[in-house]
């Protein structure tokens, strides 16, 4: 996740586990997780990973073909690390001329390239790992980076045209492609609903706490912030009544009284939260 947290080496657990008592009595619709966990390091832990619904991880881990747990390959659409496998696959195909056509700006904060998905080579190169991913057993895609495409767009809309469109139909041929595959959109609300009939959940990251890059500092999410994405998801949830709801909020894993509040935010807004800190290496 980059809008506040960047795929890389480490270790994430996160996990939520809804009883009667969080949800107020109500009953989940079928197909909804009572717990999930993001995983992104390099060793499988499966019999940590087990106990969860959903985990999101690399595809780097092969997810247990017999394991009721159902496994998320992590997939950033959005942007393109540095130096990564796919800027390399990229300069093969395109060279370096090429390549650069595919890179509307850089994320500062991550040292990344922010991706253009109007680019056909590059659109078939994320949908041939998404053929991988799926051949290796994944039941599910969870999209990343959405969000800074959609920012560059607003900030450039007269070198953007088709951008939107282009985000929203490969989001839309995964679909068609994979009726069979869950899709997690992390934000992306822009375009959240005319892609909601095609997922399974979006990620509401930020919800309620977050943390700042120039100031090093876990702040609040302001309440302005946080109705704008629940509208936009209030939106999603009535073109598709069974989207599930994911937030994740940032702060020290000490402040109790922060996570509660985010937590039980989280639950009065019909969203499954999880709290952790800003590299998330917290686990269960």
């Amino acid at each position: 996740m980059r809008t506040g947290c960047r795929l890389r080496s480490l270790l994430v657990v996160m996990a939520v586990l809804l009883g009667a008592g969080c949800t107020g009595g109500r009953s989940l619709p079928e197909g909804t997780p009572s717990s999930y966990a993001v995983y992104y390091g390099d060793r499988p832990l499966y019999q940590r990973l087990d106990q969860y619904d959903w985990v999101i991880v690399p595809d780097t881990v092969a997810p247990e073909r017999h394991s009721r747990t159902r496994f998320f390959a992590y997939l950033s659409i959005g942007e393109v690390d540095q130096g990564g496998k796919m800027e390399k696959a990229l300069q093969k195909q395109l060279g370096q001329k090429g390549f650069r056509k595919v890179v509307l700006d850089k994320n500062q904060v991550w040292h990344s390239w922010v991706s253009d998905m109007r680019n056909p080579v590059y659109s078939r190169l994320l949908r041939e790992r998404i053929a991988r991913d799926v051949r290796s057993g994944f039941g599910g895609i969870f999209f990343d980076t959405v969000d800074s495409p959609l920012e560059y767009r607003r900030v450039h809309p007269g070198q953007s045209r088709g951008l939107k469109t282009a985000l929203v139909r490969f989001i839309q041929t995964i679909h068609r492609d994979y009726p069979g595959i869950k899709l997690i959109l992390n934000r992306g609300f822009e375009i959240l609903p005319a892609v909601a009939p095609d997922l399974s959940g979006v990620l509401f990251e930020d919800f309620c706490s977050r943390y700042d890059d120039q100031s090093h500092r876990y702040l609040r999410v302001s309440e302005a912030d946080r109705e704008s994405g629940l509208a936009w998801i209030r939106r999603a949830r009535r073109i598709h009544p069974g989207l599930v709801a994911l937030s994740l909020d940032y702060g020290d894993p000490k402040d109790r009284p922060l996570k509660e509040k985010c937590r039980k935010m989280a639950f009065d807004a019909g969203l499954i939260p999880y709290f952790s800190d800003r590299n998330l290496y917290e686990t269960p």
